[in-house]
């Protein structure tokens, strides 16, 4: 289980925990001297094995029982401060500066930004329960031994950053993608050999080309290799590798099952400055995303999550717009806090600047548009809608506030494992699949132009 600790509103998950358990990955080995660091790609995660072993062997036999997941990836002591900050804040000649992070203006030569809204009633509120959940849940989970105790502040979080800055396969597989659209579009013929489905079996080397635009499924938890690189592939995992275009006119048919899914998770590549900055991934208008085919997907009843932005705009425009045009009803709205490993914030939750904490907006869905709820704000709707969800959710009841909190992965853009913290509101057996994933996870589906493929 990825959810260690819990009260009523919040859960603490172990992200870095339970990805082991996923990769059946054993922890016996403790001294660093008796291993070496092996770079592998699915989770985007780097994991170790003894030095002892052949890994041609590992390779041919597709064991991954030698594998574990590398710690430094989640060791944030420190909350999240630029290197300007940190000198000037360690430093015995500014210690009368302590009480502000913020920095100089000659320190930072940026334009001013633009003034920010005055908060409101509801944003002081929201931010006050924000506050007492994470305090209650920070409290028992140090007293269970989950969290560290506090830790001086004005340091750098080094082995972190250390172990996210790993080299891979680049857009090898995003250049694929935009190569397999050229030729659909030009009708010439392309991956002909290659069937719409591929059952990872006895084989372990496998062409790049051949993974794209094919739903690849596994049943066991194995290691491939594709061209130089390695991957590790959880067990009872389905994934396909394409463009947006392609998925929206004819990959998403290869991924469909009968019953349709009951859980839609989304994560989509929202427009940001600081992503645009250092040019991350690509980036689309929010407008492409009533082209996702959600009403093929979804099961009547069943959940759709999407990921946002600490942006107003986006916020509405998933609650007001893209949900009504999805046919799903706006039921709860969920909030991932990120941590230091001794329960503090990454950033400063009164910032309006920088946020701890990311959004997910959820809703439910319809297959018939007449069915569809909108967000009413009128007291009477109000309550008929309440009445409408409390009859609809189902096996157990959604919180329509619930706090995610854990130690965040230092790889950009990983987004904490929901498995677990789902499956009491999901049906026995239930179908999930991750739309723009970055990962796979055992017995989900995936899509993304680097579902599986990072390399590292």
């Amino acid at each position: 289980m990825s959810v260690v600790c819990q009260i009523k509103d919040a859960a603490l998950l172990d992200h870095c925990g339970i990805t082991e358990k996923w990769f059946q990955l054993r922890n016996e080995i403790s001294s660093r001297e008796n291993q070496f660091e092996k770079i592998l790609s699915q989770t985007g995660d780097i994991v170790n094995t003894s030095k002892h072993e052949d890994c041609s062997t590992l390779l041919q036999t597709g064991n991954v029982n030698n594998y574990r997941m590398k710690s430094d990836l989640f060791a944030i002591e420190f909350p999240f401060m630029m290197d300007s900050q940190v000198k000037r804040l360690s430093s015995s000649q500014a210690s009368h500066d302590k009480i502000s992070l913020k920095e100089s203006s000659a320190d930072r030569k940026r334009k001013r930004k633009k003034q920010r809204r005055i908060n409101t009633n509801a944003d002081i509120k929201f931010i006050s329960d924000l506050k007492t959940s994470l305090s209650d849940l920070i409290t028992l989970s140090r007293n269970e031994s989950y969290l560290t105790q506090d830790t001086e502040p004005y340091q750098r979080n080094d082995l972190a950053k250390s172990a996210s800055q790993i080299h891979g396969c680049g857009d090898l597989f995003q250049l694929l993608c935009e190569n397999l659209d050229m030729h659909l579009n030009t009708g010439s013929h392309y991956n002909e050999s290659v069937p719409h489905d591929l059952n990872l079996g006895d084989q372990f080397h496998y062409s790049a080309k051949s993974l794209v635009g094919v739903c690849v499924r596994n049943e066991d938890c194995k290691l491939v290799k594709v061209g130089h690189d390695e991957f590790l592939i959880p067990k009872r995992c389905s994934f396909l590798t394409s463009s947006f275009d392609y998925f929206i006119s004819r990959g998403y048919q290869q991924m469909i099952t009968s019953q349709g899914f009951d859980l839609l998770v989304i994560d989509p590549p929202w427009p940001n400055k600081s992503v645009k900055r250092k040019k991350s991934y690509a980036t689309f208008s929010e407008l492409n995303l009533k082209s996702l085919p959600v009403h093929h997907l979804g099961k009547d009843g069943g959940l759709i999550c999407i990921w946002v932005t600490n942006k107003e705009q986006l916020i509405n425009f998933v609650k007001d717009e893209l949900f009504p045009h999805w046919c799903v009803e706006w039921i709860a709205d969920w909030f991932w806090m990120k941590v230091t490993k001794s329960g503090v914030p990454v950033c400063d939750i009164n910032s309006e600047h920088k946020k701890p904490y990311e959004q997910l907006i959820i809703g439910r869905c319809h297959l018939s548009a007449g069915q569809v709820v909108t967000r009413i704000h009128e007291k009477l709707n109000n309550q008929i809608v309440e009445k409408q969800r409390e009859k609809e959710m189902s096996p157990a009841r959604l919180p329509q506030n619930f706090l995610i909190v854990s130690v965040p992965c230092s790889l950009h853009s990983k987004k904490p494992p929901l498995s677990d913290v789902f499956s009491p509101y999901l049906p026995p057996n239930s179908n999930c699949i991750e739309l723009f994933a970055r990962n796979l996870v055992p017995e989900w589906s995936s899509w993304g132009n680097e579902a599986s493929l990072k390399t590292l």
